[in-house]
């Protein structure tokens, strides 16, 4: 564990972006590889935490396409459930607060990934309350939702405005 600590950005540089160009069937091994060797790293896994949310959400991206239900259910997986546990136990082990930070840094940065981590969000976040308004970063969340309003997928747009109406209401704690 020692040496993955002190050698994490190098291996994972080339481990990350293999997930999205695996086949279906070989997912849930490097999901398992991710569990066993990433996760116990806890709070040593921060360097790397943008990088591995942006490594596993075309995971959840691919939900929405045609055939993915279909190969999912005839390779005999449940790949969309393990890829958000994962993200919820890697939130777990690097922070709620820090993980969400991350995941609204890959809305400002990162237009290719901006619909699956508005996926994400859109499902973790259901209602504005108050630890959100106090352990968030405000500015950073507006910012990554003034992101998505300005993508030019509509289905981005159209997913951030939903965002802003449940999580950012006008006359709710986070804005007042």
């Amino acid at each position: 564990m020692e040496g993955l600590k002190r050698d994490l950005l190098i291996w994972s540089s080339g481990l990350f972006p293999f997930f999205q160009y695996a086949a279906t069937s070989v997912r849930p091994a490097l999901i398992s590889l991710y569990e066993t060797y990433y996760l116990p790293l806890g709070e040593d896994l921060r360097p790397a935490a943008k990088a591995l949310i942006l490594a596993l959400l075309p995971g959840i991206e691919e939900e929405t396409g045609d055939f993915f239900d279909q190969v999912c259910s005839f390779c005999g997986i449940d790949l969309t459930g393990q890829v958000y546990s994962l993200l919820v136990k890697l939130s777990k082990a690097v922070s709620p607060d820090f993980f969400l930070q991350n995941v609204f840094l890959v809305l400002i940065s990162s237009p290719a990934s901006r619909l699956a981590a508005l996926n994400y969000v859109s499902r973790k976040l259901v209602e504005p309350t108050e630890p959100l308004a106090t352990g968030t970063d405000v500015g950073l969340m507006i910012r990554g939702i003034a992101a998505v309003l300005s993508d030019d997928n509509m289905l981005a747009r159209r997913g951030g405005l939903d965002l802003l109406l449940k999580v950012l209401p006008l006359d709710g704690p986070i804005v007042k």
